[in-house]
């Protein structure tokens, strides 16, 4: 089977077609997203070495092209690199194998971050283990890509963790100063995230805070890290190049702007319902905007109960497949009854989560039956004779 590498950058161009070099033997294609402000001798120092690079607009957070990136790739298989890392001589060996693998549909890395010098790497929590969701079967069906940063993919089905690691250079390549200001950004993104009993960004990046212990990096490593450390890669350059709008890219990104014009209409009579009880219906959703809703996005369809000002969440459902617009789909709905009978309106309606709901969706007035009555406590039996000690067998 194919495998494609990936990789978005800024730079430096050298270090990173060095690390790019490395995967020349084994990978069929590679796949560079640059980023628009990185300048041209970035793209010719990567020119030799990926097979395609393609321009895009940057823009926070970091991730946000990801999803992008993996459309683009054309392999059976899709491994993703960050700009500072590199491949340890174990794993390069072994790629090719992984890609002929059956019976799973992603594999985890352990990544090893470098720390003090290029031959020692941190043998402590919370940087060993680091697993990285790097190596995925090109299946859209498998997976998502959230707008969390730190999870840049999800993948569905089996999985299987290696101990052939990746190396991360950012310790030895960026300073305290810098990396703590990266601290600072990610913790505004995504606030309150924790690892190790610290906070996560802090955990991972500051490593200076905690002096943690380090481990030797095995010989065979060495000179691929030195490789890259030194950017020392050169060439012809072969790639073919190209740029791609804001829009392009966005349109995969599972944070970007949503539609909100679409129907909900029911498509059967709704059973009896009870208080605290559940039932399902058949809906028939449609997208009315202008772009797409994955499966794996925000928008749900939704139930609530109203009555007198009163509002009472109900069920959830998520879209069964990606939803194009103005194409039908059926969707059944759980419904929770409310908590208590009486009469109610039930709205079903789709719901951006955390945003709002919208669309053109049911109302309908629900007489909804009171749920059963607790039953009367049953009097204790009065206790009688109490029973011998069970016999102990004993087995030869």
């Amino acid at each position: 089977m194919t495998l494609s590498v990936n990789v978005m950058t800024r730079g430096p161009g050298d270090r990173v077609a060095a690390m790019l070099s490395l995967f020349r033997g084994v990978a069929d294609e590679i796949f560079v997203a640059l980023d628009d402000r990185a300048g041209p001798e970035v793209e010719a120092a990567l020119a030799p070495v990926a097979d395609r690079i393609v321009r895009y607009p940057y823009a926070e957070p970091v991730d946000r092209p990801l999803a992008w990136i993996h459309s683009e790739c054309r392999g059976d298989w899709v491994l993703t690199m960050d700009d500072d890392e590199v491949p340890s001589q174990a794993f390069l060996d072994a790629l090719a194998g992984f890609t002929d693998v059956r019976d799973v549909t992603h594999f985890f890395l352990p990544r090893r971050w470098l720390y003090g010098a290029p031959d020692r790497w941190l043998d402590a929590r919370p940087w060993r283990p680091d697993y990285q969701c790097r190596l995925v079967l090109n299946d859209r069906r498998v997976l998502s890509f959230p707008d969390e940063t730190h999870v840049p993919v999800l993948a569905g089905g089996p999985g299987r963790y290696l101990d052939t690691p990746i190396y991360h250079l950012d310790t030895l390549i960026t300073s305290q100063e810098a990396r703590a200001a990266k601290v600072e950004r990610y913790e505004r993104l995504h606030p309150g995230k924790r690892v190790a009993g610290l906070p996560l960004n802090e955990a991972f990046y500051l490593p200076e805070l905690r002096d943690p212990p380090t481990e030797e990096v095995p010989p065979e490593d060495l000179g691929l890290i030195a490789l890259v450390l030194t950017g020392q890669a050169g060439g012809t350059p072969r790639a073919a190049l190209g740029a791609v709008t804001r829009e392009k890219v966005d349109a995969f990104w599972a944070g970007r702007e949503y539609g909100h014009e679409g129907s909900v209409a029911l498509r059967e009579a709704l059973p009896p319902l009870t208080a605290g009880g559940t039932d399902s219906v058949d809906v028939e959703v449609e997208n009315t905007s202008a772009g797409d809703w994955p499966c794996d996005g925000p928008i749900r369809i939704g139930s609530r109960w109203l009555r007198d000002g009163e509002v009472v969440d109900g069920s959830r459902a998520q879209l069964p497949e990606t939803l194009a617009p103005s194409v039908p789909a059926i969707v059944p709905l759980q419904l929770a009854g409310p908590p208590v009978g009486g009469r109610w309106t039930l709205e079903i309606a789709f719901v951006h989560e955390g945003v709002e709901w919208f669309g053109e969706g049911v109302r309908i007035e629900v007489d909804v039956a009171p749920g059963p009555s607790a039953e009367a406590a049953e009097p204790e039996a009065e206790p009688g004779p109490e029973a011998p000690p069970p016999r102990r067998k004993w087995f030869r």
